[in-house]
């Protein structure tokens, strides 16, 4: 995400008082016919794109006719683009901005703090952040911001601006000449901008930042470190460059020779990690999903890729844009590339029978009726590469999965930290904890395993175990409430029993009278009675809303729910027990709630998955390999 001035066509952009030469650059001035596009994407009828913005869960691209198309995520309708001609379109995660020929602004999306009701008057520049936007004033450079407030967010130096980012605690914007000016909460200045001219400047979520010098050369720094180690300009970052974006943890940026992509990844916070022997180190003892890769000898490496985020497809491109883990670029034929995390790659379920399924927060893996395990979603991380043989029972969790073998032995594969890099051992760490189980359950980060004595115990693969202290007597249990938490049938009255925490048996609040399942996720846990009533509560015991009805099954994701009706159909609700009917494509027998998406299983043994949020397709002449 980066606050530059994204442009249309030539006559909307002089409107607008953005220099022709910028759209040279970013159009592209290549003569001849254009190349077709090296992805299979085809430029639509109606025009390529001149340019891209990428939120974090939807995208927006502008057509060199001015007409903007968004597509990805659209419960708050940031996806619905308004018609008409733009000079420039903007986003943010759940709102979207425009800018007309007229220099006015138009904004579509979330607006509960009125974020996307802009002032009148002539604008030059958009920033559209979480819950507040900024625009750069037409004519004098003034910066205007609306919006959340809360932590000052609106408040930014005086003066003129040429280029602006405005994240919740500060940021940063470039002054006619070139020079970077950085701020803090509520405008106070800040003395982590680099020295020199600069024509272009971009953030990753306003910790991590980049600017392209008059010269081409980059010039990257951390707002929370300020030494800037080197690995924020690896070899790759070197060149000369045209445009730069940033994700959460990958940079990528326009060569200025020849329109290549180059993409590389460093950690989001680097204030968490340190430096050495030149790699990037995880600062904590805890390590976490999206590190860095390893190098063979255990040692992380400043190349985060768990979506591919950082390989870049070949070819010419005009412009980049980057947030999240996703990234688009605009090629020189009009055609847009993405890549990096696809959401469309959780849909494409393979071929059943499955007798069993379960979702994590970007897979989701079924077991089939010969007991091997299927698993499919967005690839990286190791998710998907479920190994050989037969297995009786399989849950995923965010970071990993695990399965049980016939010998009721654990197997799990996924993000499995190995030895600390800095630590004085560096001795292997067991992926699963030794023994037999009867059952799983999964949590975000964590697992938990019924063992064969009927203890408890919840491991985090590849780090540490926390048993219970005594048998507790469950005859089916579920992971619950933060990562320590679990919720189980008592064998003996088949009563729910909640705990807190698994090492202390810290027992939580719980709704009286028998149930026939049980599922739990970070925030909720819900019962199913005898009948087919559902019951939900938290860990404080506030019992929640629920759909009527009688279901055959439940899970709780991580922010919904799912159940499975007794008549075959289906329905999802949030935690304020807004309800949706999902696009099931059959009688459902079972369900598993993941985190944007769900999955079904019919009857006839296939799956089905959902996602749950609103989306809008990409449209043509844009391409995103899953």
């Amino acid at each position: 995400m980066n606050g530059r001035r994204l442009p249309a066509a030539t006559g909307l952009l002089a409107a607008a008082g953005i220099a022709a030469g910028v759209v040279a650059a970013l159009v592209g001035d290549a003569g001849g016919d254009p190349a077709p596009p090296r992805d299979g994407a085809e430029v639509p009828d109606g025009g390529g794109f001149a340019a891209v913005s990428v939120g974090v869960d939807h995208v927006c691209g502008l057509r060199v006719g001015g007409m903007a198309a968004c597509w990805g995520y659209n419960d708050y309708g940031q996806a619905d683009a308004p018609a008409g001609e733009f000079a420039a379109v903007r986003v943010g995660p759940w709102h979207s901005c425009g800018l007309r020929g007229d220099r006015s602004v138009v904004c579509w999306g979330r607006n509960d703090y009125g974020q996307a009701d802009p002032p009148t008057g002539d604008f030059s520049g958009l920033f559209v952040g979480a819950l507040h936007t900024c625009g750069t004033r037409a004519g004098d450079g003034a910066v205007t911001c609306w919006g959340d407030n809360t932590w000052g967010q609106l408040e930014t130096p005086a003066g003129p601006f040429e280029e602006i980012i405005a994240y919740t605690h500060g940021g940063c914007g470039l002054r006619p000449g070139g020079a970077v000016e950085c701020w803090s909460g509520r405008g106070e200045l800040d003395s982590a901008a680099p020295g020199g001219s600069f024509r272009a400047i971009a953030s990753g979520g306003g910790d991590r930042w980049c600017a392209v010098g008059h010269d081409g050369a980059l010039a990257c720094w951390d707002s929370q470190r300020r030494d800037a180690p080197d690995e924020m300009h690896p070899e790759a970052a070197r060149g000369r460059f045209s445009d730069v974006a940033l994700g959460d943890e990958h940079t990528c940026a326009l060569a200025a020779d020849d329109g290549a992509v180059v993409c590389w990844g460093a950690p989001r916070l680097a204030a968490d990690f340190e430096v050495v022997d030149g790699v990037w180190v995880p600062g904590g003892v805890h390590v976490r999903a999206d590190t860095p890769a390893r190098t063979e000898d255990g040692r992380y490496r400043g190349a985060i890729n768990r979506y591919g985020n950082i390989e870049a497809p070949e070819g010419r491109f005009t412009s980049v844009s980057a947030a999240g883990s996703r990234t688009c670029a605009v090629r020189d034929t009009g055609a847009i590339a993405c890549w990096g995390r696809a959401d469309g790659a959780l849909l494409e379920v393979p071929d059943g029978p499955f007798r069993a399924i379960t979702a994590g927060s970007d897979h989701t893996c079924g077991l089939r009726l010969s007991g091997r395990i299927a698993c499919w979603g967005r690839p990286g991380g190791g998710l998907l590469d479920a190994p050989e043989g037969a297995f009786r029972a399989v849950v995923a969790a965010s970071t990993h999965t695990c399965g049980l073998r016939p010998s009721a032995t654990i197997a799990c594969w996924g993000h499995i930290p190995g030895p600390h890099p800095a630590g004085p051992d560096r001795q292997e760490r067991r992926v699963a904890p030794d023994g037999t189980f009867s059952a799983l359950a999964a949590h975000a980060t964590a697992s938990c395993g019924l063992r064969s004595d009927g203890t408890l115990t919840c491991f985090w693969p590849g780090g540490r175990e926390r048993p219970s202290q005594q048998p507790l007597g469950l005859r089916a249990f579920a992971a619950a409430f933060d990562s320590t938490g679990w919720c189980g049938l008592l064998a003996s009255d088949s009563t729910a029993y909640c705990s807190t925490d698994v090492w202390h048996d810290l027992r939580a609040i719980t709704p009286s009278g028998r149930f026939e399942a049980i599922s739990a996720g970070h925030r909720l846990a819900c019962g199913l009675r005898p009948g087919g009533d559902v019951v939900c509560w938290d860990k404080y015991g506030w019992q929640q809303p629920t759909p009527d009805g009688a279901f055959r099954d439940i899970s709780v994701g991580w922010t919904h729910t799912c159940g499975a009706r007794t008549d075959g159909g289906a329905v999802c609700w949030n935690h304020n027990g807004e309800q949706y009917t999902p696009p099931t494509g059959g009688q459902l027998a079972a369900v598993a709630a993941g985190a944007a998406h769900a999955c079904g299983l019919n009857t006839d043994s296939t799956a089905t998955c959902w996602l749950h949020r609103p989306h809008n397709p990409p449209p043509p002449g844009v391409h995103h390999p899953h």
